[in-house]
């Protein structure tokens, strides 16, 4: 019942925020999101009882691709002022059979931008914690390439999952890495931005060339704007 329940869930989101805009105006999407965002408190307390307490794969999983759909307009303080971080981070990403729903849970949050300053030490956190946990499955020197031909269709995916993770986070965030504190975290996370761009498949190949472009465009702005600040007045 249960999995039914998160099954009709995460249909609804999808329904109303990903597939209705063509078909309904954008004061009813409004209304909708907007008297869903009122018993989000509800959806939230279900999923967080089912991460903590359920045993059943099947259900956890479905619980985090329902999660997923919410994140890009849920409250805030559901992802930053709760455990959820920390469970995807610590809990779900390291298990293989939950790797691939977690990441993309911590995309979503990832690539969320224009917020507040206050949240900039907590996306800095998110970095660094989860380099950590992916060091635990594959170091920043490994060849991904025989891993995305020999591997699985979840290895595949896991792949080009984190070509978006890694990429989002920094056209979102970069500005937010690039102090002294993080400088390692944004050194680690580029050397494994180098290794999946290695893999010889067109849609992560697009995706990091996005990011590499929109890293490329920042430095030469920085630089050209230094060399100009550094001149005569």
């Amino acid at each position: 019942m249960c999995e039914n329940n998160m099954q009709i869930l995460k249909l609804l989101s999808e329904e109303v925020f990903d597939f209705s805009r063509d078909q309904m105006v954008t004061d009813k999407v409004k209304s909708m999101k907007e008297s869903l965002n009122g018993e989000f408190s509800q959806i939230y307390q279900l999923c967080e009882f089912v991460l903590e307490h359920s045993q059943k794969p099947s259900l956890l999983r479905v619980t985090l691709q329902t999660l997923q759909r919410f994140l890009t307009w849920i409250p805030l303080g559901y992802i930053f002022r709760t455990t959820l971080i920390e469970k995807l981070v610590n809990k779900y990403f390291p298990a293989p059979i939950f790797r691939n729903e977690a990441l993309e849970c911590l995309t979503e949050i990832g690539c969320l931008q224009d917020l507040e300053p206050q949240y900039d030490p907590l996306f800095r956190q998110l970095f660094s914690t989860f380099l950590t946990r992916l060091a635990d499955i594959f170091s920043p020197e490994t060849d991904l390439q025989p891993a995305f031909e020999n591997g699985s269709e979840q290895d595949r995916y896991f792949i080009q999952k984190l070509a978006l993770f890694l990429s989002g986070f920094f056209k979102a965030h970069l500005k937010v890495l690039e102090v002294p504190e993080s400088h390692q975290a944004l050194i680690t996370g580029m050397f494994y931005m180098v290794r999946v761009s290695e893999v010889k498949e067109t849609e992560i190949f697009r995706i990091c060339l996005e990011a590499w472009h929109m890293l490329a465009e920042d430095l030469y702005k920085s630089e050209h704007g230094a060399v100009n600040g550094s001149g005569p007045p």
